[in-house]
C-alpha cells in the first residue's frame, strides 16, 4: 500500500514542481559545453524539454526552440540533428506537458488494486455477517444444520478478517456439514419451537415422522416391501377420524396384497410379472378367484374399516360374482406388480455398480419407485364397492393429504440422495422447500439464511481450485459489514479512493445538442479525504468526509471488473484521467459503503473495450453526481483517535 501512496505522491509532487519554471534548477540540469569562450547548450531532448518551458508559444517544435533562443546573449543552442517537426510543450502549456505523461501502467495497476480491494472488503463483510448470523439465537437452525462450520468460525474468532487463510479449512467443514445435511435436518425438529409445533399440529407431525420413517429405512438399505410391511399406521393422524381411518385402511390393504405376492426366491422380495400371469392363464380366472378367496380369509383377521364401519372383509365379499369387478381388482394387482418390478430392477442395478459409478439418477429412481408403491395404496379407494362407500369429497381429501405427505417424503428423499451424490446445491434448495412446506408460518428470514449460506457453502464445496473459490465468494458476498478507521476517529486524513456507481449531469461544450446530459457510470476517484466521525453514541458510528479527488479511474476499473487479463493496448496519459473535484461523503455506519455528492471536471477517458481506450472529448467538461461506493483508503496520512 505504501508503494501506491508514494507513487501517487511522486506524481502530485511532479505536477507541483512543473507549475513554475525555476531557473536555478533548470540551469543546473541543462547540459552545456564551452566552445571558443561561448556557452553551447546541447540540443538533446532533455535540454529541449527544459527550454520549451521558457517559450511563449504552445506546443513548439524543435526549430521554434532554436529560433527563439537565437538572439540569447548568454548561450547558443546549435542547429538540430533531430526531425524539426518534433514538438515540446511550453511553459504556458505545462498541463499538456505533464498531462502527456504516460501513466497507463500506474493507472491500470491502481485500478486493479481498487477492484481487488473492493471485492475483499465485501468478502470480509460477508464472512463477518455469516459468523454473526450463526451466533444469533434467532437463527438457531444454522447451528443445527451447519455445526462444523459454526465450530470453526468460533475458533477463528476475531481473526475472521483472515478468512482467505482459512478458506480451505472452511471448505472441509462445509463439505462435512453438507454431507450430513439429511440427519442434521432431522435434528432441526428437536428444537423446542419445532417440537411444540409438531405436538400441536397432528397433520404436520404425521407428515414429518412418517416421511422420515420411509427415507430413514430406505437410506439404510431396507427393502421397500419390508418398509411397507412395518409401516406404523397407528402414527397417522390427519386431524379427522374418518380421513385417518380411510388412509390407514388403504395402506393396511396394500400390506395384505404385498404379503400375498411375496417370492420364495432369495433373489427377490416379490414374485415377477411372469409368475403373476399364472393367476390369469385362462378367461375363467379360476386361479385368480382362488387367490382372492384366500385374501378374503386373511382379511377377517384385519381390523380394517373404511368410513368407520365398513370392513375390508365385507368389501371383498362383493367382488366374486362380478366379472367386470374382478377385472378391476386384477388390474390393480397387475399395476402393483409392475411397480415392484421397477423396484427390483433398480435394486439390481445398484448392486451391480461400483460405488464410484452410482450417480444421482440411480438413487432417485430407486427412492421414487419405492414411494410409488406406497402411493399405489390409495388407488384402492377407486375400486368397485369401496368406491361407492367413500364420497367424492372424501376421496379428494384422501388424495390431497396423501399427495402432500408423499411430496414431503420424496423431497426428504432428494435431500438424502443429493448429499449422497454430492449435489449439495440441490440439497440446500430441497431443505428450504421442506421447511416452507412443513413450517409455512416459520420465519421466512430463517429459510432465506439457510438458502443464502447453504448455497454459498455448496458452491465452495464444489470448487475445484482457488480461482473457483474466489469466484464463489465474490458471487455471494454482499456489502453488509465492516467499517473504516475514519468512523472511529475524531479526525482523519487519508489518501483515499472509492469504487462504485454514480449518477449525475455532465456539461460538455463540444456537444452540438443537449450540452447537459444525464450519465450513469462506474465511479473511481482517487484523492485526499478529510474525515470526522459522526453518530459516535451509536454502536456503529459513521463518518463525514470532504474528499478532494485528483484523478478518476472509473473507466479502467469498469474494464477490470470484467477482464483482469487483457492488456490495455494504447497509451493512457495523465491528462486522460485527470479529474479534480470536491465531494461531500457520508460513511454509512456498520457498512464499508459511502454515499456522496459533489462536482468535478470529467476525465477524458470514457471507457475501455477489448483493451482499447476511448477518449470522447479533449476539452474540459464538468460533472455533478451522486455516488454510492465502497470506501477504499489507500494510506492514512494523519489520524487522531477519540
Amino acid at each position: 500500500m505504501k508503494s501506491i501512496f508514494f507513487a501517487v505522491l511522486l506524481c502530485l509532487t511532479f505536477i507541483r514542481n512543473a507549475i513554475s519554471q525555476i531557473p536555478f534548477y533548470d540551469a543546473l540540469d541543462l547540459n552545456h559545453r564551452i566552445v571558443s569562450n561561448r556557452i553551447i547548450v546541447d540540443n538533446d531532448s532533455a535540454n529541449l524539454k527544459i527550454l520549451a518551458q521558457y517559450l511563449s508559444i504552445q506546443n513548439p517544435n524543435a526549430t521554434a526552440i532554436v529560433n527563439e533562443f537565437s538572439d540569447n546573449p548568454f548561450f547558443t543552442v546549435p542547429g538540430l540533428q533531430m526531425a524539426t517537426g518534433a514538438t515540446f510543450a511550453s511553459g504556458a502549456g505545462f498541463l499538456k506537458s505533464i498531462g502527456g505523461l504516460n501513466v497507463t501502467n500506474f493507472a491500470d495497476g491502481l485500478a486493479k488494486f481498487m477492484v481487488k480491494r473492493f471485492k475483499e472488503e465485501l468478502n470480509l463483510a460477508f464472512f463477518q455477517k455469516f459468523k454473526k448470523d450463526l451466533d444469533n439465537p434467532v437463527y438457531k437452525e444454522l447451528k443445527i444444520l451447519f455445526p462444523e462450520t459454526d465450530r470453526l468460525l468460533q475458533a477463528i474468532g476475531i481473526e475472521i478478517y483472515r478468512y482467505n487463510v482459512y478458506i480451505m479449512t472452511l471448505r472441509e467443514a462445509f463439505i462435512k456439514d453438507l454431507t450430513n445435511l439429511y440427519p442434521h435436518f432431522d435434528n432441526l425438529f428437536k428444537l423446542p419451537k419445532y417440537k411444540i409445533l409438531l405436538d400441536t399440529r397432528p397433520i404436520l407431525k404425521t407428515l414429518f415422522t412418517t416421511s422420515q420413517y420411509l427415507i430413514n429405512k430406505l437410506s439404510r438399505g431396507i427393502h421397500a416391501g419390508q418398509i411397507l410391511a412395518g409401516f406404523p399406521v397407528n402414527e397417522l393422524n390427519f386431524n379427522n377420524d374418518t380421513l385417518t381411518k380411510n388412509i390407514s385402511g388403504a395402506i393396511e390393504t396394500m400390506k395384505l396384497f404385498s404379503a400375498s405376492l411375496r417370492s420364495k426366491s432369495a433373489e427377490r422380495y416379490w414374485i415377477d410379472a411372469d409368475s403373476l400371469s399364472l393367476l390369469f392363464k385362462d378367461d375363467t380366472l379360476i386361479e385368480f378367484k382362488v387367490y382372492m378367496g384366500l385374501l378374503y380369509q386373511q382379511s377377517k383377521k384385519l381390523p380394517v374399516r373404511f368410513n368407520g364401519s365398513h370392513s375390508l372383509q365385507a368389501i371383498l365379499a362383493q367382488v366374486t360374482p362380478q366379472a367386470d369387478t374382478l377385472g378391476r381388482f386384477k388390474m390393480f394387482i397387475e399395476n402393483f406388480v409392475d411397480k415392484t418390478e421397477e423396484v427390483h430392477e433398480y435394486i439390481t442395478e445398484l448392486k451391480d455398480k461400483k460405488k464410484s459409478e452410482i450417480d444421482y439418477n440411480d438413487y432417485q429412481k430407486f427412492f421414487n419407485a419405492s414411494l410409488d408403491i406406497i402411493q399405489h395404496s390409495f388407488e384402492f379407494v377407486e375400486l368397485p364397492f369401496i368406491n361407492s362407500l367413500i364420497s367424492a369429497q372424501q376421496k379428494s381429501n384422501i388424495f390431497e393429504k396423501a399427495g402432500y405427505w408423499l411430496f414431503v417424503a420424496r423431497t426428504s428423499g432428494e435431500v438424502y440422495v443429493d448429499t449422497r451424490t454430492k449435489n449439495y446445491s440441490s440439497a440446500i434448495l430441497n431443505v428450504s422447500i421442506l421447511l416452507d412446506t412443513l413450517v409455512r408460518d416459520s420465519s421466512s428470514a430463517v429459510k432465506e439464511k439457510i438458502l443464502k449460506y447453504g448455497t454459498f457453502m455448496a458452491t465452495i464445496a464444489a470448487a475445484e481450485n482457488s480461482d473457483d473459490v474466489a469466484t464463489a465468494i465474490e458471487a455471494v458476498a454482499l456489502p453488509v459489514g465492516g467499517s473504516g478507521i475514519k468512523k472511529h476517529s475524531t479526525f482523519n486524513i487519508a489518501l483515499q479512493s472509492y469504487l462504485g456507481g454514480s449518477y449525475g449531469r455532465e456539461n460538455i461544450k463540444e456537444l452540438k445538442n443537449n450540452q447537459s446530459k444525464s450519465v450513469a457510470s462506474v465511479f473511481g476517484p482517487v484523492g485526499f479525504s478529510f474525515s470526522w466521525s459522526v453518530l459516535q453514541k451509536w454502536k456503529n458510528p459513521g463518518s463525514v468526509s470532504i474528499v478532494a479527488n485528483v484523478i478518476d479511474l472509473g473507466a479502467i476499473a469498469s474494464f477490470r471488473f470484467n477482464d483482469d487479463s487483457t492488456s490495455i493496448n494504447s497509451k493512457i496519459e495523465l491528462k486522460n484521467i485527470f479529474a479534480p473535484g470536491v465531494y461531500l461523503v457520508f460513511g454509512i455506519p456498520k457498512f464499508p459503503i459511502s454515499i456522496g455528492y459533489g462536482f468535478q471536471t470529467g476525465p477524458q477517458l470514457r471507457e475501455i473495450k477489448s483493451g482499447v481506450p476511448t477518449f470522447e472529448t479533449k476539452k474540459i467538461y464538468t460533472r455533478s453526481s451522486l455516488f454510492l461506493g465502497v470506501d477504499i483508503p489507500l494510506f492514512n496520512l494523519y489520524n487522531r483517535a477519540k
